[in-house]
């Protein structure tokens, strides 16, 4: 006769198996998890930290190579004259974050020069933080028009509900795009 004990233990044990096998794979996923999310966080840590010791010359750099990387993106997408214009701007206003401010006046034209020192400039600039906002929005000037002397409508929001209005215009000067005038508008 057949010993029923047996047979249970038989039919358990492929049962047991079964929820080892679960509670293995389940354990070995979860420490690849942690393993990735561990190193993840490392590497996270390890960059934040090189943003610590950062030169100022290579945060400069940094801002210019990313301001670039968006610039030529713009670029390629541009249908006339004025995208074109709009590309520098976004790069100019980009180029804000930068410590040192140089390359900044560089790209404005020879007629800018001539109604604002470099200091000037630098005092004009640390005045108004709201052109580094990167939440803005354009108006007039984008009707796709040939030239190389456009003004754009700059809307930037500060402090919640208040934008501030700002015109900027660029020309073309000796086949690049500069920065010609930067005017505040009517505050809302």
């Amino acid at each position: 006769m057949p010993n029923r004990q047996s047979d249970d233990r038989n039919k358990q044990l492929p049962a047991k198996r079964a929820v080892g096998m679960i509670l293995l794979f389940v354990g070995l996923i979860g420490l690849v998890t942690v393993l990735l999310c561990g190193c993840g966080i490392g590497a996270w840590v390890v960059w934040f930290a090189s943003l610590i010791n950062v030169t100022p010359e290579q945060w400069d750099q940094r801002v210019k190579e990313q301001a670039e990387r968006r610039r030529n993106a713009e670029v390629q997408q541009a249908t006339c004259d004025q995208d074109h214009a709009k590309a520098f701007l976004e790069y100019w206003l980009l180029l804000l974050e930068m410590k040192n401010r140089d390359e900044l006046y560089r790209l404005t034209s020879k007629a800018f020069h001539e109604r604002m020192t470099r200091q000037q400039f630098e005092d004009f600039i640390k005045a108004r933080p709201y052109l580094k906002i990167q939440d803005h929005n354009w108006s007039h000037g984008v009707d796709g028009n040939p030239g190389d002397n456009f003004g754009f409508m700059l809307h930037s929001r500060t402090h919640g509900a208040v934008h501030t209005n700002s015109m900027l215009w660029v020309v073309r000067e000796g086949g690049e795009w500069r920065l010609d005038k930067l005017e505040d508008g009517p505050n809302r």
